[in-house]
Parts: structure tokens; sequence; C-alpha cells
């Protein structure tokens, strides 16, 4: 017997799980893995990405 809830059956048996949030149409790179980056991973991808507040596409 399954002790899973109704909800977490029905996301498992589709075969994939529907994102939680909505990102930004173009993510920069600081907003990749965030959680999961060294301290100098991170100065990394942030040099790479846009500046805040700064669309992408204006200058």
């Amino acid at each position: 017997m399954n002790s899973a809830p109704d909800g977490a059956r029905r996301a498992v048996g589709c075969g994939r799980l529907a994102p939680m949030t909505t990102g930004p149409e173009d993510p920069q790179p600081r907003d990749i893995a965030v959680e999961q980056e060294s301290a100098e991973v991170e100065a990394d991808l942030e040099a790479q990405s846009e500046p805040d507040g700064q669309p992408s596409g204006e200058s």
C-alpha cells in the first residue's frame, strides 16, 4: 500500500513534475543552480550575468 498523498502519486505517475515557480524568460547565469554552487562559481556566474535591474536587450 502506498502512503504518499494522492497529489504525489499523480505527479510521479505522469513521469515528470511541473515547475514550482516560473522564472524569467531569459534566466541569467547567476540564477542557475544557485544553492549548489561554491563562492568561486557564484562569483563567476555573477560576472557573466547582466547587472540587476537591467532588462536583457536594453542598454
